[in-house]
């Protein structure tokens, strides 16, 4: 389960590197309609039936609802620490339209492109400009990770489905978490040589800086907004993380 801006287009490299490149590996599964509405459930999901290796940001409630079962799949998934896995996720949403005219922009729904537009415009270094862009847009980046294994506000919930999940992960460790699944895979001599995984889909620039967490008054609101992605991520951290 590829929770964005988790690490998990990193896992997705080292997946390919090891079983033959993306033949075998669906590397990401959208869920969002051209209005960008979520849709909840997969569309022609017997097509995924048939693949080696899915990825892709699919909550596990879509997963039920279109007919598949975790226990069916050696299940993975890496979480972040929440503050950080916010900034980059908003970060990405902005970086969107950093050109219009590629593709990445034209082919995100309009909702997408019309946020990216207004996000562009905050000022990153101020943390109450960022704070109030993060309440405007609380439906895309409050508590995102829970989102993936429960409803919003269940945490008991999503903890349960942690549990559920072959392997746990922290992006903060993920070095650990790659040597884990390849032991687990039979690659144990690859995961005692392999250098540290290489990060992808890491933004080059922040529009929205890292040092803003420096801030105590924005480091508040960010563990006050993501409440239940922090008690989420620390039992993952303490309980099931390599």
């Amino acid at each position: 389960m590829h929770v964005g801006k988790a690490g998990g287009t990193t896992f997705n490299r080292i997946l390919q590197r090891h079983y033959r490149g993306e033949v075998h590996c669906e590397r990401h599964i959208e869920l969002r309609n051209e209005d960008g509405v979520a849709r909840r459930v997969i569309r022609r999901p017997e097509r995924l039936r048939r693949l080696e290796f899915i990825s892709g940001h699919l909550p596990c409630s879509v997963l039920a609802a279109s007919g598949f079962d975790l226990a069916d799949y050696h299940a993975v998934t890496l979480l972040r620490d929440p503050a950080t896995q916010t900034l980059s996720h908003l970060n990405w949403v902005i970086k969107i339209s950093e050109n219009t005219r590629a593709p990445v922009f034209r082919n995100s729904p309009p909702g997408v492109r019309e946020m990216s537009l207004k996000l562009r415009a905050v000022d990153g270094r101020n943390p109450s400009e960022v704070a109030r862009s993060l309440e405007a847009y609380a439906g895309w980046f409050r508590n995102h990770q829970l989102r993936y294994f429960a409803a919003p506000g269940h945490l008991d919930a999503a903890i349960a489905t942690l549990h559920r999940f072959d392997l746990v992960g922290v992006t903060e460790r993920i070095d650990a978490f790659v040597a884990r699944f390849l032991e687990g895979e039979g690659l144990a001599g690859v995961a005692a040589t392999s250098p540290s995984a290489p990060r992808e889909n890491v933004n080059a620039t922040y529009a929205v800086p890292r040092e803003l967490l420096r801030d105590s008054g924005f480091a508040r609101f960010l563990a006050e907004y993501n409440d239940l992605d922090t008690a989420l991520y620390r039992h993952a951290d303490r309980e099931l993380a390599p």
